[in-house]
């Protein structure tokens, strides 16, 4: 080793990557089939994403500013607002946790073309939304609804990595789904249903493994995912996993 390279070692075993702050983000779980027979749409990520590659997941991604103004059929549960507005830097407004349903449900029309609303007429040129997913989304003649979503999980990703979210997770039953269109992007490769069991098969992230756990368990004591049950909260706390009940 030369002494430029002794010297180098140590300035380099210091440094760490920067801390970056977690970007509010949503992911939902559709649910088809019945009590012990469940299914989940899932998409495997592309090899070449940076964050979780080759990883199967929910669709979801973060909010963006046009979730905050997107025109919609019905609102939260205010039961569901309010575990949204629970627990440490939970939503500080209606408007924050609205914004992140509604960002969960444009994320899976872009990612997989499922429309996640009430059937709607299509908005007059002048109303039409500038967001191009909300728009392809309200041209298909639907609206988001909001009211039939439950949150089902919240986790905040480890410090350290390329990419930092604080992911609310929600839950919607099939029949939620008014239609279909072809996806908007590929950022999702062949969406598929799969059991509980052939999820576990593909090898999925830790935060994923974890919540599709939870939900397994949630949905044997209370199959109708009621608003009110216990949601639980994922995090890192000075270098420990922690988990909390909101």
């Amino acid at each position: 080793m030369s002494a430029s390279q002794s010297l180098e070692q140590p300035q380099q075993a210091l440094e760490k990557p920067p801390r970056l702050r977690p970007k509010p983000a949503a992911t939902l779980i559709i649910l088809s089939g019945e009590r012990g027979k469940w299914r989940v749409l899932m998409g495997k990520r592309s090899e070449h994403h940076a964050f979780m590659p080759g990883k199967y997941v929910f669709p979801g991604g973060r909010v963006e500013r046009s979730d905050y103004s997107a025109v919609m059929a019905s609102d939260l549960d205010p039961v569901v607002a309010a575990k949204l507005k629970a627990g440490r830097a939970g939503c500080a407004t209606h408007r924050q946790a609205r914004a992140l349903a509604l960002a969960a449900i444009r994320e899976t029309f872009e990612e997989t073309g499922y429309i996640v609303g009430e059937k709607a007429e299509p908005a007059v040129d002048g109303a039409r939304p500038s967001n191009p997913a909300w728009r392809a989304f309200t041209d298909a003649g639907a609206l988001p609804s909001l009211s039939p979503m439950r949150l089902i999980a919240r986790a905040i990703t480890p410090p350290g990595l390329t990419r930092r979210f604080d992911a609310r997770f929600f839950a919607v039953f099939e029949d939620a789904v008014v239609g279909r269109q072809e996806s908007l992007d590929k950022e999702l490769l062949e969406p598929r249903w799969l059991t509980f069991e052939e999820a576990h098969e593909t090898g999925l992230a830790n935060i994923t493994r974890r919540v599709l756990t939870d939900l397994a368990g949630r949905l044997d004591e209370d199959p109708d995912l009621q608003p009110g049950a216990g949601v639980p909260f994922h995090f890192m706390h000075y270098g420990r996993r922690q988990s909390e009940i909101l």
